[in-house]
Order: structure tokens, then sequence, then C-alpha cells
């Protein structure tokens, strides 16, 4: 499945919400988008504190967790 991106190549999480989550007023959406944002975030949080061998990969996803967290600004 592809996400759909914004200009700037972010995903475009209103967007997909809103096709999933059709008959949803506007705020709904967004209000979803920025839970599934802050989900997403945590995940990467989550791995990147199970990887304390294998540091790349934890940096990856302390990056990867900010660069969603941003997404939303």
């Amino acid at each position: 499945m592809t996400l759909p991106t914004r200009p700037d190549g972010g995903i475009d999480w209103e967007n997909w919400l809103s096709k999933s989550l059709y008959g949803f007023s506007q705020a709904e959406v967004k209000q979803a988008a920025t839970h599934e944002r802050e989900r997403c975030a945590k995940w990467h949080d989550a791995e990147a504190a199970c990887l304390e061998e294998n540091l790349d990969a934890k940096k990856w996803h302390m990056n990867a967790a900010a660069a969603i967290r941003i997404m939303g600004d």
C-alpha cells in the first residue's frame, strides 16, 4: 500500500485517513491523523529502546520518530 504524500515529501495523513474515514468531519479526520502520527512515532520510540546493541538501527528509529512528529507541524 502506498501512502499519499504532501508536496514536501511527507505523508499526507489527513488525505489517507479521509479515504478510510469517509463521512467523518474534517476536524475528526485531523484528530485521527494526529493520533496516527503519534502512534507511529511511539512505535519507532519502542523499537529504538530495544536496539541497544545495534546503534545504526536505533538511530534510524529515533530519527523516524522525530520526523513523524514534525509532520504534524
